[in-house]
């Protein structure tokens, strides 16, 4: 009995220190993440460098010699010598995550034509909070004739992987998908909520964890990924956890009837101030291939139809075209060619929708 006693009570010093020391660590930490870290941040671009500290942070400037900012856009051509002009709104597939400058899609829709500039707002990471305030924001400046707003199926949730949820809790955002994950998913809520500082060194960890790929030889072009590199990728948690998710989440009849009213107020804006706002559908890859394209489309349409936006579609290019190569840079992300095709899509429907119905 006594040594059970013994035992018991070093057991219970043990605890008591390893309590103590989580405790050292974790409320200087919650300390330093709320009252320093997130009132640094600046609004804007996600980047990642790991040569500065805190290596993540949302800061307007996208330092990178792949990538070329002009006036808070990603832009390579030089705007403003065209008297038309359309705005590109949305997150990384509009900016052109993977991509180099010059093979965007907003790029590409500028260099296959003169008749209008293209501005390209896409901004990776942001969600419809983010989108609502650029589109608010053009809208009052009466900016273009027309924007197009390119949804990714992760713009109802927090897309942007970083210091978003610590700048504004994920409950309060559009959508939540911890909401549909279950038990687990309502205690990551709690925590992503409640206690930031192990948000941060969740992320911390996974950022030291990431495996950087192998740069291509001197002067060699990199090999465009294939149908076989693509699926490689897509069993990665990264894609394989949302597309779990998002069934549920777009079967939820209140989540899509207040997507349905944001797009609807979206228009409003646009077309108060003169402008066509119009919405191209970017489709995951794992659709295509987990068989539920179908029932995607078939969400979106409803949406969009019962929204009275200009639709732009996109499904067939997608459908046609996933299993060849270059159409994805990864599981969600166009690659240098799908972002061809996508821009001659979007280019011949607005000259279509559009400016033939100007000229007429």
């Amino acid at each position: 009995m006594l040594i059970g006693n013994v035992a018991s009570r070093k057991l219970f010093k043990i605890s008591l220190s390893c309590l103590y020391c989580a405790l050292v660590v974790l409320v200087p930490t919650e300390l330093f993440v709320r009252y320093y870290l997130i009132p640094r941040q600046e609004y804007g671009y996600l980047q990642t460098d790991s040569a500065n500290f805190p290596f993540f942070r949302l800061k307007e400037n996208f330092s990178s010699p792949t990538v070329t900012i002009r006036s808070g856009r990603r832009e390579f051509q030089v705007r403003g010598k065209r008297t038309r002009k359309v705005a590109f709104v949305g997150d990384s597939v509009t900016f052109g995550t993977h991509l180099r400058d010059t093979d965007s899609y907003v790029e590409q829709v500028q260099r296959i034509q003169e008749l209008y500039d293209a501005y390209n707002f896409g901004v990776p990471g942001y969600g419809l909070p983010e989108i609502e305030s650029v589109v608010a924001r053009l809208a009052g400046e009466k900016c273009c004739d027309a924007i197009v707003y390119t949804f990714n199926f992760n713009d109802v949730h927090a897309g942007m992987t970083g210091l978003l949820p610590l700048l504004e809790n994920e409950s309060n955002r559009f959508a939540s998908m911890d909401k549909y994950d279950g038990l687990l998913g309502g205690l990551k809520q709690l925590g992503k909520d409640h206690i930031k500082s192990l948000y941060v060194i969740k992320y911390v960890w996974s950022n030291l964890s990431l495996r950087e790929s192998a740069p291509a030889p001197d002067g060699a072009e990199p090999r465009p990924p294939c149908y076989g590199d693509i699926l490689e990728m897509s069993a990665e948690q990264t894609y394989q956890k949302p597309n779990r998710l998002w069934q549920p989440m777009y079967r939820d009849p209140e989540l899509i009837a207040k997507l349905r009213d944001h797009v609807r107020a979206l228009r409003a804006k646009v077309e108060s101030s003169g402008g066509r706002f119009f919405v191209a559908v970017s489709y995951d890859f794992l659709f295509f291939e987990e068989g539920t394209d179908g029932t995607y489309r078939s969400i979106m349409a409803g949406v969009l139809r019962r929204s009275g936006v200009d639709v732009i579609e996109t499904y067939p290019l997608y459908r046609t075209n996933y299993k060849e190569c270059d159409f994805y840079a990864d599981p969600r992300h166009l690659g240098r060619m799908g972002s061809r095709l996508l821009a001659e899509l979007v280019h011949a429907e607005l000259v279509e929708q559009l400016f033939d119905s100007r000229s007429r």
